[in-house]
């Protein structure tokens, strides 16, 4: 009767030779890189400053999309892929990400970003802000 349900995880996708992409325990696995609705539009030091100003703004209780929308108003954004310059500027934008995001609710989280620095400390990575939001 009390089957173990397993926790969503972030999973880190390599192009190692011989690297599968499995799921761990047995959870779905969406993909969060670019250019998918859910990849992040930043990269290198703003990527890891875009997770925490996301992170706090999302624990001071602000909405999921007022706070993306601020992080990249701060950061200046200026998306990196061509093919995510059409969903920003969509009308209903604010709708598909909504809609991706509790796609995502309970399924494991895949993207390329390690899952530890080089202490061994978890890596600010989109991925684990969008795995908390969506499963909260």
């Amino acid at each position: 009767w009390g089957h173990e349900v397993s926790k969503p995880i972030r999973i880190q996708r390599k192009r190692t030779k011989g690297f599968r992409l499995t799921s761990p325990n047995g959870l779905e696995i969406v993909s969060v890189c670019r250019p998918s609705i859910l990849g992040n539009p930043f990269i290198g030091p703003d990527a890891v400053r875009a997770h925490r100003l996301f992170s706090e703004m999302i624990d001071e209780g602000s909405s999921v999309l007022r706070s993306l929308l601020a992080v990249y108003d701060h950061l200046g954004y200026v998306p990196i892929s061509p093919s995510m310059t059409p969903l920003i500027g969509y009308p209903d934008y604010s709708e598909l990400f909504r809609e991706a995001l509790w796609r995502a609710k309970g399924k494991n989280l895949v993207c390329w970003c390690p899952l530890t620095d080089t202490d061994g400390d978890p890596f600010p990575c989109h991925a684990a802000t969008l795995l908390e939001i969506a499963n909260k």
